[in-house]
């Protein structure tokens, strides 16, 4: 038998043999496409030296027999490369379904028969790593373990090396191919250690369009018979690893590559200065599909992002969406812009929510048309005059009112429906309040440009305190919290509740008390006040009130904190000490306008906030008639469980309240079962803010102003806006839903997809703050900017990149996130 076979005598056919990896390599050698000389030991070989462990179930691995390890060294010697790279081979590695990326062992920089060997021996050892065990036992639970084969390759002397996938493995997007490359060796970009340059590339022209040229401080090299990590130099640390006309180079051969394959691939290359090499293709795994728009029309999701930033429910998209369009385009209208027909529309792909909009130039400048008269009479008597409040609001709390009190158990399923339908109405047309008033955010960047010039440098007092501490209705609900936190401290008895319990336990407790049940009468009056707060306008997440324990579990953090001042009071009178120095400093006429700069800056800071803090205001009314309609069903036999009612459409859930014939209840399951586990899997999902990903208005690419394109913020860098200023290390809280916020620590820096009013708590307690989502004007600056903490806002990956209790070093004055302490298993 052959135990050893040369890379270009191996074919996709004799994967059983060499393994995945091996025989994609055979396949490119094959096909002329500049693979390293090389070699691969056969699947039979493994199983010649593998050896069961007594007691454990597993296998270990023994001396390689000479005939094998003969075959080895005449190849080696055949190959006239003293230095080569060992890789594993496994059968099931490199799929379609999982890559196993990282699980298996390899080894570069090899010189000798004897380190050869061992190399090998290491390679198969690696099947049994409590990394690879753990992989194979969640992506194929019982299994047996796959055979090995191991390639051993010539080295080749990279000056730089990196990964090209040949669809954007983040978006999904097959029209553009994304470059990663470092100088030096890969395996610092395939593990994670360093930031590489990211080069995005049109896949139809095999022409960059955009690149990220990163801080490279580190690279790999071979020397002898090892590799090592040295510095950059000083001269090759801001320049491209990359020329534009190499990078097109790669992707003509990555096209190549993925049409020999017929699927998008993952390919790992290296650069000698002269040529590519590619020593790894696999399919891309996870691939998912955005959907081909109509031509002329782009989807944004930028603006939805902060408002639903999670795949929405069937019963949100089909009962609530077709009412948020027609206020979008209600306002657009309002606003003097002409709306096509079909513009406007929200659209879900994946269940994200997109806005569809026409990029054509008559209506971009129908866009820029200054606003009517009377959008600017509403804007202005909203801003000066708190008119939302008096309208939009007004309205919006009589449609509550009107429902609130209803019985639900009682009432017949058309007179819910209807009140359903009726909150979600104003809700809507609430929207409309916060879309008027976007352009309050303005103002503090107005302030921040004019307040250089107004106030001379000797007068000037920091701009960052003047930004700070100003009382929103999201911060007067901190003070409430935070005087009910005061309230326990004050008292032995409840402190030891709160010190001793769990905070599901808290309520319980307290109850057994006079103090305690009076203390929680306090309590829930806090709620009925402001516990209608959501993290998402799908009302098919609970609200804060729903959530007690989670409430109760932020008064423990506030009695763990220490502090007897809320931090906003402090950043308030920290604000108005500043204030009252700069007012004096200046003479009369400065004074003047600057009094009114200051008066006009506390109306807009606070003006999104205040909007946003009522959104959802009637969901407490709408689940609890939703969980109704849901109870019924289940006792009609439709559903298994109440809130599987949310993964109905509103259709669906017409037909079996009405108990029509031909609904099939049986039927009615298995739909909300696969869309319930077709849900579970898009949360997974990064959506692309923009489609298509390369689009233009009047020849400029919109991606230039969306956070995160492709692949960049690998390694332990992460990019963002810097929105408020300061550096901070600490560990980090990575807080994803309400459902959570118990998990928040005092002092940690919270780093989260994105925030709203209901997350006002956390960032008090934060040392710093970093999101996934948002920009200047979103929740999470503003809040930080008047608590004075650093915040770097947009970063696109953050909640997923960091894990829960890693150090992290968050600088707001350049919008850079570090992780200090990466586990040395990230890259896997």
């Amino acid at each position: 038998m052959t135990y050893v076979h040369r890379l270009d005598e191996i074919k996709m056919a004799d994967l059983c043999l060499v393994g995945s990896k091996a025989a994609r390599l055979g396949e490119l050698a094959r096909a002329g496409f500049p693979v390293p000389p090389g070699f691969c030991v056969t699947a039979a070989a493994f199983e010649s030296c593998r050896r069961p462990h007594a007691g454990s179930g597993r296998f270990e691995i023994g001396e390689i027999p000479p005939e094998i390890a003969g075959e080895i060294i005449d190849s080696y010697t055949s190959l006239r490369h003293p230095a080569v790279a060992v890789r594993s081979s496994a059968t099931a590695e490199d799929t379609q379904e999982s890559s196993f990326a990282g699980q298996y062992d390899s080894f570069l920089q090899i010189v000798g028969t004897d380190a050869l060997l061992r190399a090998i021996r290491d390679c198969w050892a690696s099947l049994w790593s409590p990394r690879a065990v753990g992989y194979r036992e969640r992506v194929a639970p019982g299994g047996a373990p796959p055979a090995m084969g191991v390639i051993v390759q010539a080295m080749v002397p990279a000056r730089a090396s990196g990964v090209m996938f040949t669809a954007n493995p983040v978006t999904s997007d097959r029209e553009e191919i994304v470059i990663t490359a470092n100088p030096g060796l890969a395996t610092l970009v395939v593990s994670g250690r360093v930031t590489p340059d990211t080069y995005r590339l049109d896949k139809a022209k095999v022409k960059v369009r955009e690149r990220y040229i990163a801080e490279k401080v580190e690279m790999e090299v071979a020397e002898d018979g090892a590799t090592r990590v040295v510095p950059v130099t000083e001269k090759r640390r801001r320049r491209s690893t990359l020329t534009r006309r190499q990078c097109a180079e790669l992707g003509r051969l990555g096209l190549g590559i993925e049409a020999h394959f017929g699927a998008p691939q993952d390919i790992e290359f290296v650069h000698d200065g002269r040529r590519f090499f590619i020593v790894q293709s696999r399919p891309i795994t996870g691939l998912v599909s955005w959907g081909a728009q109509k031509k002329g029309t782009m989807l944004i999701r930028s603006s939805m992002i902060e408002l639903m930033p999670r795949p929405v429910s069937p019963l949100f998209e089909t009962t609530y969406l077709p009412l948020g369009a027609e206020v979008l385009r209600q306002v657009a209208r309002e606003s003097g812009i002409a709306v096509p027909p079909d513009a406007g529309q929200l659209v879900t792909i994946n269940g994200y929510v997109f806005a569809q909009a026409d990029p054509s130039k008559v209506h971009i400048l129908s866009a820029l048309r200054l606003p009517s008269v009377r959008a600017y009479r509403r804007y202005l008597s909203n801003l000066w005059k708190s008119g939302w409040r008096r309208t939009e609001l007004a309205q919006y709390q009589r449609t509550v009112g009107k429902w609130k009190d209803l019985d639900a158990q009682r009432a017949e399923p058309a007179t819910l429906w209807e009140g359903i339908t009726d909150v979600c109405r104003a809700n809507a047309d609430y929207f409309r309040a916060v879309m008027l008033n976007r352009m309050s955010g303005q103002i503090e960047q107005a302030f921040s440009r004019l307040y250089p010039l107004v106030v001379p440098e000797r007068h000037r007092v920091p701009l960052a305190v003047l930004l700070r501490g100003r009382d929103s209705e999201a911060t007067r609900a901190e003070k409430e919290l935070h005087a009910l936190s005061e309230a326990v401290r004050e008292d032995a008895g409840l402190q030891r509740v709160f010190v001793e319990s769990p905070a599901g336990e808290v309520e319980a407790r307290l109850g057994q008390s006079p103090a305690g049940r009076a203390w929680l009468s306090r309590f829930h009056e806090y709620l009925d006040r402001n516990g209608f707060q959501i993290s998402n306008l799908d009302f098919m997440e609970p609200t804060l009130g729903e959530c007690p324990a989670l409430v109760l579990a932020r008064i423990k953090l506030f009695l763990a904190d220490g502090a007897r001042l809320p931090r906003v009071e402090q950043a308030r009178r920290d604000r108005l000490a500043a204030e009252a120095r700069l007012k004096a400093s200046l003479g009369p006429v400065r004074r003047a306008v600057v009094s009114s700069m200051l008066a006009l800056l506390d109306y807009g800071q606070v003006l999104r906030e205040d909007v946003l803090f009522f959104f959802g205001l009637g969901w407490p009314v709408v689940r609890r008639f939703i969980l109704e309609l849901g109870a019924r069903m289940v006792r009609a036999g439709f559903l298994d469980d109440p809130a599987d009612v949310f993964f109905v459409t509103a259709v669906e859930l017409h037909q079996a309240l009405r108990a029509q014939l031909d609904v099939d209840a049986e039927q009615m399951k298995r739909n909300v079962h696969e869309r319930r586990e077709r849900w579970k899997q898009h949360q997974a999902l990064k959506p692309p803010v923009l489609l298509p990903g390369l689009s233009k208005v009047f020849g400029l690419r919109l991606s230039r102003w969306m956070p995160e394109f492709g692949a960049a913020g690998a390694g332990n860098g992460i990019r963002g806006i810097p929105v408020s200023p300061g550096r901070v290390t600490a560990p980090a809280s990575v807080i994803h839903s309400i459902n959570e916020f118990d998990r928040m620590k005092a002092g940690n820096v919270l780093v989260a997809p994105m925030t709203s009013p209901a997350w006002t708590p956390l960032l008090a307690m934060a040392a710093a703050v970093v999101t996934d989502i948002g920009g200047l004007l979103s929740h999470a600056s503003i809040v930080a900017r008047e608590y004075g903490i650093p915040a770097v806002i947009g970063t696109g990956v953050a909640s997923r990149r960091i894990a829960d209790g890693q150090i992290v070093t968050v600088d707001g004055n350049v919008g850079r996130v570090t992780i200090d302490d990466v586990p040395p298993a990230c890259g896997s």
